[in-house]
């Protein structure tokens, strides 16, 4: 998920060091999701196609965008973000192959709400 070698907006912003980790083992793939985990599947790895979300009906693969935009198991917290985003005026599109990008934002209150969601999905996970 990460493209390049540089120190992220989100890990100087003023927010709870939580989110920051957070946000950082998202971003560098130090994460829990299937399309992580299933790399070290037994003696072969899974092919990327079958490290399908455990959480949801979906039958999707579960990687950094289904987890954070798509996945049944967070539409609660999912809605809230939402709601939090369109408090500060900004909309996130999901639909764009873009989205991600939102890592990089310079809006403090942006990468907070972004880094409270992350928190609580993996809080919701676990």
């Amino acid at each position: 998920m990460k493209s390049s070698f540089k120190c992220e907006k989100y890990l100087v912003a003023q927010m709870p060091t939580k989110y920051k980790v957070c946000m950082a083992r998202l971003h560098l793939s130090c994460h829990k999701l299937e399309i992580e985990t299933g790399r070290y599947h037994k003696l072969y790895p899974k092919p990327a196609n079958e490290r399908i979300c455990r959480q949801c009906p979906y039958g999707r693969v579960e990687d950094e965008a289904h987890f954070l935009f798509s996945c049944e198991k967070y539409d609660t917290l999912r809605t809230r973000l939402y709601s939090d985003l369109q408090d500060i005026n900004v909309t996130l599109n999901v639909h764009d192959p873009n989205a991600l990008k939102i890592f990089d934002c310079d809006d403090t209150r942006v990468l907070l709400c972004l880094g409270r969601y992350i928190s609580q999905c993996l809080l919701l996970r676990s």
